[in-house]
């Protein structure tokens, strides 16, 4: 990511914050959507390759993260098995 300036943003810097001030859950998202369209875009799944996805803790309390997941790989037709999901 980058800030303002044009200089690069590691997630060390901000996620902190984030889950402080409850924004983590829409990162999340935001990754697992980006991701999925990532895998479809580049055609991942049909050249053997798979991406891994970092996702918070909380992600595990998030209601709706399973649904958005489903949804994103229902809609761009990837292998799930391109797909790995880490929990940090």
């Amino acid at each position: 990511m980058k800030c303002e300036s044009g200089e690069t943003l590691f997630p060390a810097d901000f996620l902190g914050v984030a889950e402080r001030f409850g924004l983590i859950q829409e990162i999340d998202r935001w990754v697992m959507r980006r991701a999925i369209r990532f895998i479809s875009e580049h055609q991942l799944d049909k050249k053997g390759l798979f991406l891994e996805v970092n996702l918070s803790g909380l992600a595990f309390n998030d209601a709706e993260l399973l649904q958005i997941i489903r949804h994103e790989l229902n809609v761009s037709r990837i292998n799930p098995k391109s797909l790995a999901i880490e929990i940090t």
